[in-house]
């Protein structure tokens, strides 16, 4: 089950990996990111959410949701790239 970013760390599941990375938020500066690029996905900040917005070629929605561990929502135009 994935997990928002409540308790202070953006995390995520590297492949052929055994442990989560984790991030301590911010980040940066509140406001001041406005995408995040992996490997294996494009999500944008929008209005405070993450969104994903592309998806590589290679992987899959199901692949980067059981890849990440916070919720976001996918974007109506999800593209590949």
């Amino acid at each position: 089950e994935q997990s928002d970013h409540s308790n202070g760390t953006l995390s995520w599941r590297e492949e052929n990996s055994q442990a989560d990375v984790e991030v301590p938020l911010p980040l940066t500066a509140k406001g001041v990111v406005s995408m995040v690029i992996t490997e294996k996905a494009v999500f944008e900040n929008i209005n405070g959410k993450l969104v994903l917005t592309e998806v590589a070629k290679e992987s899959s929605l199901e692949e980067v949701q059981a890849l990440t561990s916070f919720k976001f929502k996918v974007s109506p135009n999800l593209k590949t790239f």
